[in-house]
């Protein structure tokens, strides 16, 4: 399953202020975790494809920020919780996977999912853009924040190898495959 559209993201935004619990790192790390672990997907890749954030380390850099009211400042701390907590999340590209069609054989027997080093500097940039001239608003539907973080993961890229369910076995390479 793709990411959810970004009207979900702003209204699962918006209820999360409704929650009432006084921990927002915590609810705001796993509302993160919510929009993008087994949510995101790599195309054109077909079958199990799993993505895992991690949002304890996400959390834990969130912790480490104190507001001060300077727009960049605080951009510049989500972003760069984003960028260790993707960095530490794993994707797996399961056997049986395959890229494209499964004819001729593209289908993986065995394969490595890295997150490129070069996406997520991309993706960190985009959060620090989007964030650092978002507008303060009432309503968290109407913030920025959703549509941020759903760019930043958007931009990740991955690139898969392993080996195809082939006789003999051979080498298949997935290279800079987008997420969707």
């Amino acid at each position: 399953m793709p990411l959810e559209p970004l009207d979900t993201w702003q209204q699962t935004l918006k209820q999360l202020e409704q929650v009432g619990h006084q921990d927002w790192a915590q609810d705001f790390s796993q509302w993160l975790s919510e929009r993008s672990t087994s949510k995101l997907q790599l195309m054109p890749v077909m079958g199990p494809v799993s993505f895992t954030f991690q949002k304890s380390v996400f959390e834990a850099r969130l912790r480490e920020f104190r507001p001060v009211g300077k727009p960049r400042e605080a951009a510049l701390a989500w972003a760069g919780a984003w960028e260790a907590a993707v960095n530490a999340s794993a994707m797996v590209v399961g056997t049986g996977a395959f890229l494209g069609a499964p004819v001729p054989v593209t289908m993986w027997a065995v394969a490595t999912a890295v997150i490129d080093a070069s996406s997520v500097q991309a993706g960190k940039k985009v959060l620090i853009q989007k964030l650092s001239d978002a507008k303060f608003v009432a309503k968290a539907e109407e913030s920025e924040i959703a549509e941020a973080f759903r760019m930043a993961f958007l931009t990740l890229t991955a690139t898969v190898t392993g080996v195809c369910m082939t006789y003999p076995p051979a080498p298949l390479v997935g290279p800079l495959l987008p997420t969707a």
